[in-house]
């Protein structure tokens, strides 16, 4: 409202300029108008015979008003009819089940002849979709509240190609982290392979970078770490022997994370997300070696020392404050029983540690010498 009596407003002006018979450019400079803008009114207020007359009786606002809505009428929208809008039910449905704008495009293209629609009219629908339905609580990944020195989460993430000096070519890369539920302190490391082996052998590096054991870890949904995948919350993952066997030699508990229970899931996605756009933004082509040194930099001067959180508490000085302490105490040494050969882990370049012709494991009571939580 008030945009349109300043306009109005400045019609009168422009009447009067134009009736006491200033210039065209010296009206628009005067209204702080542009040229074309001014062009178009004085169109509309000469047809309708406003700009003849004294300066001294100028027409009224509602004769302004009636002179625009008659010779410029307001644009009428165009049509917002998608161009996929016969395919709503189907992209709804696959929206439903979880489906990403690319799928749905592809799948439209494949199964129905006549679909000539575009990828990003799938996406505007998409979005209008997941608009009208709103967040849901299975949408959201829950932050695992946890007492101090309670959950540690861990997963694999891809951390770009760096450079192997053993090989001397540029190879994929994968960073592990491991996110301290309570503090939200972090262990990261680089490494160049996702094998069982590896994951052994970091989750002990974890441990000693903290001083201390998480009394429960919570592995996201990874072959390297579970046998068979739990379909749902209340049940078990079979636990691979050798992981059972560091869990019983560092004396924690694990708790695979159900791959499709997101409450389950914690922050450690999010922490993944960090560690690449900022802990190795730069580092593409890089030794190893000093991608390590560099990570650990950043963790203590950085990741560490910032504010996190609502509370905007640093994590470095929670973790010394509050958590550190109340860790479980290292044992004397190294878990030397925790590789074997039964468990046979491949990385995967496509995602994470996949077993070779499957994985071989023993029948020896898996479940019977670890603690899984309901």
């Amino acid at each position: 409202m008030t945009a349109r009596r300043i306009e109005i407003h400045k019609l009168q002006k422009l009447v009067r300029l134009h009736r006491e018979g200033e210039r065209v450019r010296v009206v628009a400079r005067l209204l702080g108008m542009g040229p074309n803008t001014e062009r178009r009114y004085r169109a509309v207020l000469s047809q309708a015979g406003l700009l003849e007359g004294s300066a001294d009786e100028m027409p009224s606002i509602e004769e302004l008003k009636a002179a625009v809505k008659r010779y410029m009428p307001p644009k009428k929208a165009p049509q917002q009819q998608s161009t996929v809008e016969p395919w709503r039910v189907y992209i709804e449905a696959r929206v439903g089940e979880g489906l990403k704008p690319g799928a749905i495009y592809h799948g439209l293209r494949a199964r129905e002849p006549e679909f000539n629609g575009s990828r990003a009219a799938i996406k505007r629908m998409v979005a209008t979709l997941l608009r009208e339905r709103g967040l849901r609580p299975q949408d959201v990944a829950a932050t695992a509240a946890a007492e101090p020195g309670r959950v540690a989460q861990v997963d694999f993430g891809y951390a770009g190609r760096l450079w192997d000096p053993e090989v001397r070519r540029q190879r994929r890369a994968w960073v592990f982290a491991m996110l301290l539920g309570y503090s939200s302190h972090l262990f990261a490391q680089v490494v160049f392979d996702e094998s069982g082996e590896t994951w052994l052998r970091l989750h002990e590096e974890a441990f000693r970078a903290f001083g201390g054991v998480p009394a429960t870890i919570l592995p996201d949904n990874l072959n390297t770490a579970v046998v068979r995948e739990a379909f749902g919350v209340g049940e078990d993952s079979g636990l691979s022997r050798s992981y059972r066997e560091l869990a019983n030699h560092y004396g924690f508990t694990v708790d695979p994370t159900p791959p499709r229970a997101l409450q389950w899931k914690g922050r450690i996605e999010a922490g993944l997300r960090y560690v690449r756009r900022s802990g190795l933004v730069g580092r593409e082509g890089q030794d190893p070696g000093g991608v390590r040194a560099a990570l650990g930099r950043w963790i203590a001067e950085s990741a560490g020392a910032r504010q996190h959180g609502d509370a905007a508490r640093r994590p470095q000085e929670v973790f010394e404050a509050e958590e550190k302490e109340r860790l479980r105490p290292l044992p004397p040494g190294a878990c030397t029983s925790c590789c074997h050969d039964s468990m046979d882990v491949q990385s995967n370049p496509q995602g994470h540690g996949a077993a070779a012709g499957g994985l071989e494991h023993t029948e020896r009571g898996v479940m019977d010498e670890i603690r899984v939580p309901s």
